[in-house]
């Protein structure tokens, strides 16, 4: 995987946000794709940007273009994340 600098993950969002979503809709499920695996190896601080993007292309076009398998894998890879960084007892047997 090429590396990717924390300046693009930061700013992804404000790109997306100020974009017309017909134009971003093409390219999301590459976007994600690409940012996926950053969920599980990234840093506590690169974790917060790569989820701020993810929340924001996802809300893309309400997600039509989001497909089942894509949608598992993102959800996986969030599950993974999350059991790994939860802290407390409750947060843990939930999962």
């Amino acid at each position: 995987m090429p590396p990717v600098s924390e300046t693009c993950i930061e700013l992804a969002p404000s790109f997306c946000q100020g974009a017309d979503d017909s134009a971003l809709s093409p390219f999301a499920p590459r976007i994600v794709k690409d940012l996926g695996p950053f969920l599980t190896m990234t840093s506590d601080d690169t974790l917060s940007l790569v989820l701020e993007t993810l929340a924001v292309v996802v809300d893309v076009e309400k997600s039509k273009w989001l497909t089942p398998d894509l949608a598992n894998s993102l959800v996986l890879a969030t599950l993974e994340v999350w059991a790994k960084n939860s802290k407390g007892k409750t947060s843990i047997s939930t999962y």
